[in-house]
């Protein structure tokens, strides 16, 4: 890797490029990483200073003929966390020389077939981060897990593991758990607070602003401690609520609601002048603490504001993967919204032989549990087939937002 210059000078308030170019050695493939650290040259005056050096990660991919993205998945399990409460884990390998962004979650559910829980599945630093996707490195295996908050009681379920990497490649793997009597802590929520509303939504237009009220009512008779924090999908993320606004909490964050007794708070947000046209998102995390100190509980008000109009909505398929079971298949197509605000996709999927004939329609729409697509992110979509024989098939999707068609794709797909 070759810099134009290894030493700069950064007027105050401006931005500097450094240009350079990157060597690749004959035989060289998959994904490579360069670090250049990044140092100010300031002398310190008197006293104790402090250096700070940035690390700036280069990704080099190097591209041969048949080089493809691989994962590798490994112990997809059910146990007990450190306080005796359901998990669910799998280990993923990329098992290619290339470098790529991984997600996962799993779908459980009862004997019944109904819906237990949506559980998404990430790494500990990807928790940490509230980042739905983690990058794997070439040859590296990391750990997704994710905590059951719903109950489960002994018996069987059926778990759907869905894992996207690549932007586009997916994969799912299908099992079955048996829940015994005894071998989770109860943890039954129980519901301190009536929240009202439980999803905050508003329209404006570019530099308004608009108020909400949250109305918290304590449900049990002994006092509880409540503490309000807003919640960001990502510093990175273009239509975030909390980097394109300004938030704020009329009285304090922190408060008591007496047993029994109702607690109000206002939030304001205002939009700036300049902001584009489009959908703005976060989370408004309610900490739920006894009177001691002792957290109980944490609830999640979604926040969704829309600002100006005249966007179009469009979305793109990256890629389809089936899974069989007793019943048929189950297609699962990734897709990805590249509208300026989220998308409520549902569709028809029709299933064509070679010859082009038409042998079914089927309705696909998201995953139980899931509401929308936001912008930039991708969700996956889902329909099941039945009484279909082994072969080559068309799959044609029609998708669409309310009366607006999002996409219309076909894919080719060899069930064996």
């Amino acid at each position: 890797v070759n810099l134009e210059s290894a030493r700069v000078t950064v007027p105050t308030h401006q931005m500097v490029r450094v240009r350079g170019g990157v060597d690749v050695p004959f035989g060289v493939e998959g994904t490579h990483t360069v670090i250049i650290m990044v140092e100010p040259d300031v002398e310190a005056e008197g006293g104790i200073g402090f250096r700070l050096r940035y690390a700036v990660r280069l990704n080099i991919n190097v591209e041969r003929p048949g080089l493809r993205p691989r994962v590798e998945l490994e112990g997809f399990s059910l146990d007990a966390d450190s306080q005796g409460r359901p998990e669910l884990g799998v280990l993923v390998r990329n098992s290619s020389s290339l470098q790529f962004a991984v997600a996962a979650e799993v779908t459980l559910r009862d004997e019944e077939r109904r819906l237990v829980e949506r559980v998404p599945l990430r790494p500990q630093v990807a928790w940490r981060s509230q980042r739905d996707s983690t990058r794997v490195l070439p040859g590296a295996e990391v750990r997704f897990f994710g905590p059951v908050d719903e109950p489960l009681f002994p018996g069987e379920y059926e778990a759907r593991l869905f894992v996207r990497y690549a932007e586009g490649q997916q994969t799912i793997e299908r099992t079955t758990f048996t829940v015994a009597e005894g071998q989770f802590e109860d943890h039954d929520r129980i519901a301190y607070l009536r929240i009202e509303p439980e999803k905050i939504e508003a329209s404006m237009r570019p530099g308004a602003a608009a108020s909400e009220v949250l109305r918290l009512s304590n449900r049990i008779g002994e006092d509880i401690m409540v503490r309000l924090e807003p919640r960001d999908l990502g510093s990175d993320y273009a239509h975030s609520l909390f980097q394109n606004f300004d938030f704020e909490l009329r009285g304090d964050q922190e408060f008591r609601v007496e047993g029994r007794r109702q607690a109000r708070s206002v939030l304001t947000m205002r939009s700036e002048r300049d902001i584009g046209p489009g959908g703005y998102y976060g989370f408004l995390d309610i900490l739920i603490a006894t009177a001691d100190g002792g957290h109980v509980d944490t609830r999640t008000v979604p926040m969704q504001v829309l600002v100006g109009d005249g966007w179009s909505y469009t979305a793109e398929i990256l890629g389809v993967d089936y899974s069989k079971d007793d019943e048929g298949y189950l297609i699962s197509a990734a897709v990805r919204n590249l509208s300026k605000a989220h998308i409520e996709p549902t569709g028809r999927l029709f299933v064509r032989d070679e010859t082009g004939r038409t042998i079914q329609t089927l309705p696909i729409g998201l995953q139980e549990g899931v509401e929308n697509i936001l912008p930039a992110r991708e969700g996956l979509m889902v329909a099941n087939i039945t009484d279909l024989e082994l072969g080559t098939y068309h799959l044609e999707f029609q998708l669409n937002h309310g009366n607006t068609e999002l996409t219309q794709q076909e894919f080719t797909i060899n069930f064996e």
